[in-house]
């Protein structure tokens, strides 16, 4: 019997194992799990504020309308009509914009929820309609590159 455990070595394993793991180990493991929610808490507070956004709607290439998103406006709905009884229902809100309603094939636009931050979009390839966040800054922006 190969393989037979006694209690002996059972109890030896236990103190080897005892011996790999430190007490000052949980808390460096702790420090490190800590610094990195406060990095990524931290990259979630700068997407949100410090900017002003813009909601742009364009079809076929052309700005349809432009929208700023601020706190104190009101939500409202645009209808896009892209010819020929085709339409997309665009909402948006003071955080966010999404599109309700489309008549499309695939439904991809309105399958793709609602966007909040600079740089994203939906897009409607039938219709060829696409909406965007952009950013509105004075300065020019600054990435880990540039720093």
């Amino acid at each position: 019997m190969k393989y037979k455990m006694t209690l002996d070595s059972i109890i030896s394993s236990l103190k080897q194992a005892q011996t790999i793991f430190k007490p000052w180990d949980a808390l460096v493991y702790g420090l490190v799990i800590v610094i990195m929610l406060a990095g990524f808490v931290n990259i979630r507070i700068m997407m949100r504020t410090g900017r002003e956004r813009l909601a742009i709607i364009e079809m076929n290439g052309e700005i349809i309308d432009t929208i700023s998103l601020e706190q104190n406006m009101t939500a409202k709905e645009i209808r896009i009509d892209a010819g020929e009884g085709s339409y997309n229902i665009v909402f948006i809100g003071y955080d966010f914009v999404e599109v309700l309603e489309s008549n499309c094939p695939d439904q991809v636009c309105v399958g793709w929820g609602r966007i909040r931050y600079a740089g994203q979009t939906i897009v409607c390839l039938p219709f060829k309609i696409v909406v965007r966040i952009v950013g509105q800054t004075d300065q020019a922006p600054v990435d880990d590159i540039t720093w």
